[in-house]
């Protein structure tokens, strides 16, 4: 990287995930959420006939789709038998029969999920709790309402008939009078409470009334995506602290024929079924119901020890624009949400496992989502068939404003119960769509949601509306070992005056103001002889940043500063490190920190949030892991290269040293400096780019660590990963490594074979594997022994994709890699040969810091030219990296950093080591943010008794 060069700012802001903790529901064949869900996994159709109490098809429908003001089809998702007790909401009788049944669809919906959020407790807010329910078309009461109202209208033209007007004026009275009493006698009655009755935004009213909630009440209209317009409405609220919790969701019973005919005349609807992504998809079908849930800050849902169904992490949004016309879906609009949803919080949709798709039956409007979806899947190099797709809209047809919400709780409750819900009436995949290349495959049963490795379970959810509204939703499951980004409250006046005219074109005066703080600090490590003083310094901390004057960092000040009169010593037996994303954030951190002390329990959840505390003087060793290739991603390590100046250098160490080898210096394979993103990243999955790249970045950490006086008494790297760990343990020098990668990863890409193989990662033990490839056809092998539950095989592409047929029909879960070569096999042998004369001719040193190999899981030898013998061995050899896990663990390894840009091998480490009391800490991580990250390194180090230093700054 070139000092003082103008690089494009990565954005630090992640919102803090959204819990949902409470769930309710009225759907067709289903009086309450369980028995929804037990309809949800049993594949149970809605779908059939309407009845004739509902309305009478013999006066509506016509088979002749030309027929005027007839519907073609009577087919549609009924809610029958359906009880509304106006006692239970001290509603009188006679102001029920005024109000709607949409209404009362969102009330009884909306009293499950408050009841199942423990809304009666005393800490729950209901003076800022939020109602914003998704409704486009009200209900069916107005269309009586305006027959009613109507009459003198519909007497006058009966009055306009020559068969009237033949009658004698006693017969016409006689006529009038029992027409009207026979037209009226089945329409409701207009008193003052029918217009409250029939408004859609009474809806939200409604609830916010009943049950005494006191945040704003909205009704959304989005059309058919209702339901979600409604979550973006309340996720963004909840983040910037408008209100504390929020009652969302949708409620829709428009299924009168007028909807009806109107639907046919678009020729939108089908007369045989529901049938997402299948060829039979030709229309969709109606259905009605009202689907509700309870949100809350995932940090307040924790501290009020709520049930944690799911989390909501990001909403995309956008609008067609100028298309074919206002009803069609337009491809251009449907990419742009599902784009933004993971590019505004910084995920790949590489780390989703399901999509709940809009899925409406329609053949066109199937094929464009499906597409748009595909589109962007396979920019991210998304694997062939690794996304499941369905619909809920398969087996309860299309809820309309309430569609949404019945997706996100079928998707809630999946990641809730770990199981992935099916999509049911799907046997011929719909010709139109190119499903051999996609990434998507239809998950037609209920089957176990496997825990992927390196990233938690998610899923996408996407709803579309007419006049070209869309919306893509991105749900994660909750896990206390998870690390979440809390959202960040800035007061805005005090800061306000920090802003200079020097902010960087491109960011907010926010995300500006947000960055700067964040440079400023380091993490808050405290000590003390005893339990008691620990807890007495760490409730001090939250005044002491509340009184202090922030000060520059030219001073050389820092928020370790603040608690000036503290020290932190090593020896101390209690020892905590409180790595603090944001000033706002401290008193809540701090009590987590004072809860993880004094709970066992709560450590877990108090280290994903960066704190880390420890009673007792540390025992075990402290290894350091090196990924390799896989972890890389645009802009690794710029935040940190702000900060210090030990990453600047090393990257411009890297830069020269490998002046001559590559067409451009390596920091601009790495960083965006102004370029399309897109373009970074295909430069960097470029094998020969990012080998190197790699390698750099985890030196600059290690590097970094050592400043802060964080050294390892083990090292171990995986694949790529190991020539980092061989420079941590002084048996290479950097620069010695550096173009032994450069070489390495040159020939790996330039390997002349007639097949270069390809790779896959299985969810299944080494030894299943091993069993399972001994009758699979073709050149294979496991390659990658990851841990327990994760083997990666490698070998002929033929070889490959006869395995994961084999796997995939015994329900084990394989995933074909987006790689340039079979890895670790003997197809990428012939690279061997150009890397072994450059490490035949380099100085291979005895290892100051035992290291574990890749070819043998053992520690390497001491002899140098032994090691060198066994490197060379590594490109074909399979990584035994469960072995090495273990090896460093009977050696006395208990604490394990990783030392790379992502969150990798301490998947692998926590799976391998799941019965024994370790730690593993991520020292980097995109979607945190490579300082708060690091911050949280040193936190870990200050709980295990490390002896902290202060690196050097960065020097302007």
């Amino acid at each position: 990287m070139i000092k003082g060069s103008k690089l494009q700012l990565p954005k630090l802001y992640t919102p803090e995930p959204i819990a949902i903790v409470g769930l309710g529901g009225i759907f067709p064949d289903a009086k309450n959420i369980d028995e929804f869900w037990e309809n949800i996994k049993s594949g149970h159709s809605a779908i059939r006939q309407v009845s004739k109490d509902r309305w009478d098809p013999d006066m509506y429908y016509d088979k002749d789709r030309s027929a005027p003001d007839k519907t073609y089809t009577t087919l549609g998702a009924f809610v029958e038998g359906f009880e509304f007790n106006s006692f239970d909401y001290r509603i009188p009788p006679n102001i029920v029969k005024q109000i709607d049944i949409v209404q009362q669809f969102a009330l009884y919906a909306a009293k499950e999920a408050l009841e199942d959020a423990n809304y009666k407790s005393d800490s729950f807010p209901s003076q800022r709790t939020a109602v914003i329910i998704g409704n486009s078309a009200g209900g069916e009461i107005k269309s009586i309402y305006n027959r009613r109202i109507f009459y003198p209208f519909v007497a006058e033209r009966l009055k306009l008939t020559d068969l009237f007007k033949n009658l004698s004026p006693d017969d016409q009275d006689t006529l009038l009078e029992e027409f009207e009493k026979s037209y009226k006698d089945v329409l409701t009655e207009i008193t003052e409470d029918s217009m409250p009755g029939e408004l859609p935004n009474i809806i939200s009213g409604r609830i916010a009334a009943v049950f005494n909630l006191r945040g704003m009440n909205i009704t959304s209209d989005a059309a058919c995506a209702s339901s979600l317009a409604a979550i973006e409405v309340a996720f963004k609220g909840l983040l910037t602290h408008e209100y504390d919790a929020a009652v969302v969701g949708g409620a829709d019973r428009s299924m009168g024929p007028t909807t009806f005919v109107k639907f046919c005349k678009i020729g939108a609807l089908s007369a045989e079924g529901s049938f997402p992504f299948d060829a039979r998809a030709n229309g969709f079908v109606m259905g009605e119901g009202a689907g509700m849930f309870v949100l809350k800050r995932l940090s307040d849902a924790i501290k009020a020890d709520d049930k944690i169904y799911s989390l909501i992490i990001g909403v995309g949004a956008s609008s067609d624009g100028k298309g074919k016309g206002i009803t069609a879906p337009n491809p251009i609009g449907q990419e742009l949400a599902v784009r933004r949803a993971y590019e505004q919080i910084g995920i790949s949709p590489q780390d989703v496992q399901l999509i709940e798709a809009h899925g409406t039956s329609t053949s066109v409007g199937d094929k464009v989502e499906f597409t748009s979806l595909d589109k962007v899947f396979k920019e991210y190099n998304v694997a062939k068939h690794s996304i499941k797709i369905g619909s809920i809209k398969s087996q309860i047809g299309h809820l309309k404003s309430a569609a949404g919400a019945a997706a996100i709780i079928k998707i809630a409750l999946g990641l809730h119960h770990q199981i992935v819900p099916p999509s049911i009436n799907f046997e011929t995949p719909n010709p139109n769509m190119d499903w051999d290349s996609s990434s998507f495959v239809v998950n037609t049963k209920s089957i176990p949601w496997d825990k992927p490795l390196n990233v938690p379970r998610r899923a996408g959810i996407s709803s579309f509306g007419f006049g070209g509204t869309n919306f893509h939703l991105i749900l994660e499951e909750y896990d206390t070992l998870t690390e979440y980004e809390p959202s960040r409250q800035i007061n805005f006046a005090d800061l306000n005056e920090k802003i200079t005219e020097g902010t960087p074109s491109g960011l907010s005066w926010f995300e500006y103001i947000d960055r700067n703080l964040l440079l400023e600090k380091e993490p808050i490590i405290v000590s003390a002889k005893s339990e008691a003083k620990l807890l007495e310094i760490i409730n001090l901390i939250p005044e002491m940043v509340k009184t202090e004057t922030l000060t520059s960092s030219e001073s050389g000040s820092h928020i370790l500063d603040l608690v000036k009169q503290f020290t932190y010593n090593e020896t101390d037996k209690f020892r905590a490190g409180l790595a603090i994303p944001s000033f706002n954030e401290t008193s809540r951190l701090t009590e987590l920190a004072v809860g993880a002390i004094s709970n066992e329990k709560r450590k877990a959840v108090a280290r994903a949030r960066g704190i880390y505390v420890s009673k007792g003087l540390a025992t075990g060793k402290t290894a350091f892991v090196f990924p390799g290739q896989g972890s890389q991603y645009s802009d690794m390590l710029y935040d940190l290269s702000m900060k210090y100046q030990i990453i600047i250098d090393t990257f411009a160490e890297a830069d020269r040293i490998l002046a001559d080898r590559l067409e451009k210096p390596l920091s601009k394979y790495i960083f965006a400096d102004g370029r399309d993103r897109k373009e970074v990243e295909a430069d960097l999955r470029q094998t020969q780019t990012t080998q190197p790249a790699m390698l750099t970045v985890d030196i600059a950490l290690f590097r970094l660590f050592t400043e802060f006086g964080i050294t390892p008494d083990l090292v171990a790297g995986h694949s790529l990963g190991e020539y980092a760990a061989l420079v941590a343990a002084g048996v290479l020098d950097f620069k010695d490594a550096l173009i032994a990668v450069a070489i390495r990863g040159k020939a790996m890409s330039e390997v002349d074979v007639y097949d270069k193989g390809a790779m896959a990662s299985i969810s299944a033990t080494i030894e299943e594997v091993e069993q399972i490839l001994e009758n699979v056809d073709g050149y294979i092998v496991a390659a990658n022994k990851n841990s327990i539950s994760q083997t990666v095989i490698s070998g002929s592409t033929e070889g490959v994709e006869n395995a994961i047929k084999e796997f995939e029909s015994r329900g084990i879960t394989a995933i074909k890699l987006s790689v340039s070569a079979a890895f670790h096999t003997e197809i990428v042998e012939p690279a061997n040969v150009p890397l072994s004369e450059w490490l035949d001719g380099i100085m291979f040193h005895r290892a100051k810091i035992p290291i574990t190999s890749n070819v043998t899981g053992e520690f390497y030898p001491k002899n140098p030219e032994k090691i060198r013998d066994l490197l060379k061995k590594q490109v074909g050899s399979a990584v035994e990296w469960t072995k090495q896990v273990q090896t460093m663990f009977d050696d006395g390894a208990t604490t394990f950093f990783e030392v790379g840009p992502k969150r990798a091998l301490t998947g692998f480490i926590d799976d391998i080591l799941s019965d024994s009391n370790i730690l593993s800490v991520v020292s980097n991580h995109p979607k945190k943010g490579g300082i708060q990250s690091f911050n949280e390194a040193v936190s870990a180090a200050a709980a295990i008794g490390v002896k902290l230093t202060r690196p050097s700054p960065k020097s302007d």
